[in-house]
């Protein structure tokens, strides 16, 4: 007989009970919430027939995540573990959605580094990667990448003439507070002030 009965104070997780021996944990954004289980006497049996389910399971899961949203593999491998699927159907499902393209870390890292190149330096991006959990050698393999075609006084010069265009340069105090806030976003100080200097030489 088996019996599913949800964790107190979490219902999304969900306890497998087969003639009251737990065998499986699995969670409803996987499963649903009532899941259409396996009717096989054999244990043997049913946990095969139980890894087949999860594996379809799994890839229609991320199928409908990755449809809205690119990830890379590292946080997919973080959301499944989360929602309690085993390391053997991460695997599979991995190996397939990679032969198949849906899963692509270097187009997904260009990507980042691409969006944030108006805002932040390459030395902050690279950070915000590692907080995420990326990786630190797809980390340096990409910051090789972009650092070919960085010109960090092209992006200070235009941070300066887009964002900063209302402040006051001249004036020390505003000039400084500018000064900060660049640097925060991990730009040299040399190209910060010589930045700084074409742009006030600019305007007279």
């Amino acid at each position: 007989m088996i019996k599913m009965i949800p964790l107190e104070g979490n219902p999304k997780i969900l306890y497998i009970f087969i003639d009251e021996h737990h065998v499986k944990t699995v969670h409803t954004s996987i499963f649903g919430k009532s899941p259409r289980l396996p009717n096989i006497p054999s244990l043997e049996e049913w946990l095969q027939e139980f890894d087949q389910l999860e594996y379809q399971r799994v890839k229609r899961y991320l199928l409908y995540r990755l449809s809205a949203q690119n990830f890379h593999s590292s946080k997919i491998r973080k959301i499944l573990k989360e929602r309690i699927v085993s390391s053997k159907t991460i695997d599979q499902v991995f190996i397939e959605f990679e032969q198949k393209g849906y899963i692509q870390d270097q187009e997904w890292i260009d990507s980042f580094f691409r969006q944030r190149l108006k805002r932040d330096s390459l030395k902050v991006i690279s950070a915000k990667l590692k907080m995420r959990g990326i990786p630190q050698d797809e980390i340096n393999d990409a910051y090789g990448r972009w650092k070919v075609h960085y010109d960090e006084s092209e992006i200070i010069q235009s941070l300066l003439a887009n964002r900063y265009k209302n402040k006051d340069l001249s004036e020390y105090k505003t000039k400084q507070k500018v000064i900060i806030a660049l640097l925060r976003k991990g730009y040299q100080y040399d190209c910060i002030f010589e930045s700084i200097r074409e742009s006030l030489q600019k305007e007279d």
